[in-house]
């Protein structure tokens, strides 16, 4: 459609005189337009913001501008032209820089979903971000140097899941961690500073047996323990036999070594009831006699097999004999070691064996001395105490199991003691259910 225009003349001059109203009416005209204009008669950047009308019934609709869907119109540059802002990821959000405007994706702590939900992410929240006057008496209790959760602040539905049985504890670097329940019957027992606790069986309180034999010098003693009915955990205890205690060269000013305590395991086993247990321990080693020399005799490991010998559970190491003075101090013999030890369970203890004192030396920590021929003093174990060594009566040996020998020595009078025998091996077994 075009638009039409009229002019009609405001004075028809065909009759009448030529005045000076006449003319003036002739000089205005009468205009009228109908039609619309079209867009191709409007010439480009002939309409301005002033022939736009404010009035909301005459504005421009909505409907007639057209913007990408999801985009918002934004002024740009000076003066403000109107460009379009694309609608941008999903959960992107509009921000300001001081000068235009941008979609862009929260950063940072936070997520935003498409649908406006605000996400916290994981391990965000510290403490120092707290408000200290906002507490609510009931789940938060802050102040300047710590923040804490309040009694019964948090139901136990709400803690995260695991071991069914289990219980919360903490690791060496102060991390909360699930701590297993465990067997039937354990107990949850600190592993000292550091470690994280665990449930552990019941430490038994005395032993449902243990060796009773004292075999003959120089030989072993062999049994057999039958494992009780609804047993399935056992612990076992033994030490090596002593070492015997050294011999006094006459001629000389000092005593013989004393015999080395034997070693020390401590170790538990997952058994089956009336499985057979063989059990070998020995007399301790020999002692040096009256007007002899030479080194004492060594204790002999005490050891706990199956029945066939297929698996040994624990065997613990015996004492070194003490060494002969031959015209110097006669050494302690060494403890058994616990490297020489061994046992099925990888966290068995082991333990050395004390080593038996120099042939100068009475007791543990006594001044060395060459008086009267001073002799070592015996070694002790885990499970026995050694003779104390000097100018005392060869009877007066060690007590326990295990324990080394005093060495031999000759007094100011001409009497002679006799080195003593270590200690013999020893074994319990603990019943843990």
């Amino acid at each position: 459609m075009s638009l039409n225009v009229t002019v009609t003349k405001g004075h028809d001059f065909a009759t009448g005189p030529v005045t000076r109203a006449a003319l003036n009416a002739a000089a205005t005209p009468t205009v009228s337009m109908t039609g619309s204009v079209s867009a191709s008669e409007i010439a480009d950047g002939a309409i301005t913001g002033a022939k736009i009308t404010d009035t909301d019934a005459d504005a421009i609709p909505n409907s007639k501008l057209a913007v990408t869907a999801g985009s918002i119109v934004v002024g740009s540059g000076s003066p403000g032209v109107g460009s379009e802002i694309a609608a941008g990821s999903s959960g992107q959000i509009l921000v300001g820089s001081g000068s235009t405007l941008a979609s862009v994706a929260v950063s940072g702590d936070a997520t935003l979903s498409s649908v406006g939900a605000l996400s916290i992410g994981d391990t965000k929240v510290t403490g120092a971000m707290l408000n200290t006057a906002i507490v609510d008496d009931t789940t938060i209790e802050i102040d300047a140097a710590s923040t804490a959760l309040k009694v019964k602040s948090i139901a136990a539905t709400n803690i995260g899941s695991g071991s069914n049985g289990g219980v919360i504890g903490f690791t060496s670097a102060g991390v909360g961690a699930n701590i297993a329940a465990g067997s039937s019957g354990q107990v949850l027992t600190s592993n000292g500073d550091e470690a994280t606790a665990s449930f552990q069986d019941v430490p038994a309180s005395s032993p449902a047996f243990e060796t009773t034999t004292d075999p003959a010098a120089g030989t072993t003693s062999v049994c057999h323990y039958i494992v009780p009915g609804d047993t399935t955990r056992i612990r076992l205890q033994l030490v090596g036999s002593g070492g015997g205690g050294g011999g006094d060269d006459d001629t000389t000013t000092y005593g013989g070594g004393g015999g080395g305590g034997g070693a020390f395991v401590q170790s538990e086993h997952t058994v089956t009831e009336n499985s057979v247990l063989k059990i070998t321990i020995a007399a301790g080693g020999a002692g040096i006699g009256v007007g002899a020399v030479g080194t004492g005799t060594a204790g002999t490991a005490t050891t706990i097999t199956s029945a066939d010998g297929g698996t040994t559970y624990a065997s613990a190491a015996g004492g070194a004999g003490g060494v002969n003075s031959n015209g110097g101090v006669g050494a302690g013999g060494a403890g058994g070691l616990a490297s020489a030890c061994s046992s099925s369970d990888a966290g068995a203890i082991k333990e050395d064996g004390q080593s038996g004192g120099d042939g100068d030396v009475a007791y543990l920590g006594a001044t060395a001395t060459t008086s009267d021929q001073t002799a070592g003093y015996g070694g002790c174990s885990r499970m026995g105490a050694g003779s104390v060594g000097g100018n005392i009566s060869a009877t007066d040996a060690g007590s326990g199991y295990g324990y080394g020998g005093r060495g031999r020595d000759d007094d100011s009078s001409g009497a002679e003691y006799v080195a003593t025998a270590g200690g013999r091996g020893h074994v319990r077994v603990f019943l843990l259910n």
